[in-house]
């Protein structure tokens, strides 16, 4: 009897969830049951994530850890008469929106995008044996900490300085045209519990699109005799020269 009446509360909980998740071939689905009445939506996408804002919806404060093809997690945040929704992605996806009755929902379905063909160039054009341009690198930026974990904290608090270095390191990659993209960018975690918050940051950088991710944080020590930069790096470099300037 233990035994059903758990397999019953986790089924109920999955059935309550907002919105419910389904993971398919090709695409992954986010089901929004609306309540009766004047449902206002909105939807944007930047950063590595999509955001879904709706009023007139309640909904409680949720992490779920999705790791498909698409998606890495969804949370869900209450604001005032409506909430939140922060789907963090694995890449650029096409968003596919309908809105359906009896019972009314809302139904996302996010697919990755695929790289348009170049159009075939005449064959007078006297450019047409050039090599494609390589595409453009992408970097995963990780401020670590954030929210309700300040990290270090003395005459100044880690996670608001590496929010600061993050955003100016961005601007100066960005200028070199490379792409960039943030675990976050503003004050708060991935998850209150710090493993999983952990995991969701690195989920993030587990993409075949990425191709560096950098973590900064601010250490501290009680002898007050260190000073200067501490790098770390994960992976073997082909060019000595490289490793020289770690």
């Amino acid at each position: 009897m233990r035994v059903f009446l758990l397999v019953f509360a986790l089924v109920w909980n999955l059935a309550l969830a907002f919105p419910r998740v389904g993971v398919h071939q090709g695409f992954t689905r986010l089901v929004f049951d609306l309540p009766q009445g004047d449902v206002q939506y909105g939807l944007s996408q930047e950063n590595g994530q999509l955001v879904l804002n709706l009023r007139g919806v309640k909904g409680a404060s949720l992490d779920q850890v999705v790791n498909s093809a698409e998606v890495v997690s969804v949370q869900t945040i209450p604001e005032g008469e409506g909430v939140r929704v922060v789907v963090r992605l694995k890449g650029p996806v096409e968003a596919k929106v309908v809105r359906y009755t009896d019972p009314d929902r809302l139904v996302v379905d996010l697919i990755l995008k695929k790289e348009a063909a170049s159009p075939a160039k005449p064959a007078s054009d006297p450019v047409r044996n050039r090599p494609p341009r390589p595409p453009k690198p992408v970097v995963l930026l990780d401020p670590g900490h954030g929210g309700i974990d300040p990290g270090m904290v003395g005459h100044v608090v880690e996670k608001e300085v590496v929010l600061d270095v993050a955003l100016r390191l961005k601007r100066l990659l960005e200028r070199e045209g490379i792409e960039v993209r943030l675990t976050r960018d503003r004050d708060m975690h991935l998850s209150p519990d710090k493993r999983e918050d952990l995991s969701r940051r690195a989920s993030m950088a587990d993409s075949s699109q990425v191709n560096l991710f950098i973590s900064i944080h601010v250490n501290a020590t009680p002898t007050r005799t260190a000073q200067g930069v501490e790098a770390f790096y994960f992976g073997q470099a082909q060019d000595s020269r490289i490793l020289a300037q770690v």
